[in-house]
């Protein structure tokens, strides 16, 4: 480790390099294991895991959570516990009450976005799409501002990009 002028040699106790482009493999490769431990369905991506249960027993959704905090502590491997969020998706008015991760309480979200998909309680496109539209249309007002008065050509070129 180098900071200005002082250089130093220190031990690395976990992680990964950062900024290599081994870095996905190491990280699969690093947390390969803790599919071994998880009862529950479950779907994973890079650094984010989802469990989700379809039933109104709990318990193996919790256990499951206990037991991925655990890992994590031994393999020096923090969960960032402002990141997790329970959603409930229920169409009714119900509300399920969850333990928490060590003894951080989860918070519960009624939309929860993931790989740039809003997922709402409801199930129920429409807000997701709502978002979308917004975001679009953020985009093309900023658009109209730079082309007052764009030629077929400009047009084209815009839209293909």
């Amino acid at each position: 480790m180098q900071i200005r002028n002082d250089l130093r040699s220190i031990d690395v106790l976990s992680g990964v390099p950062q900024g290599s482009v081994l870095v996905p493999l190491l990280f699969i490769a690093y947390t390969a294991d803790i599919k071994n431990i998880i009862t529950s369905s479950f779907a994973m991506f890079a650094d984010d895991i989802k469990l989700y249960n379809s039933c109104d027993n709990f318990s193996p959704l919790l256990s499951d959570l206990r037991s991925i905090y655990k890992w994590s502590q031994i393999w020096l491997l923090p969960i960032n516990l402002d990141k997790c969020v329970t959603l409930d998706l229920d169409k009714g008015n119900s509300r399920h009450v969850y333990n928490s991760i060590g003894s951080y309480g989860l918070a519960t979200t009624e939309c929860h976005m993931g790989l740039g998909v809003h997922v709402y309680f409801s199930l129920l496109w429409s807000d997701h799409v709502l978002q979308v539209t917004k975001k679009a249309n953020k985009m093309l007002f900023l658009l109209s501002k730079i082309f007052v008065k764009p030629s077929p050509l400009d047009f084209s070129q815009v839209y293909k990009t």
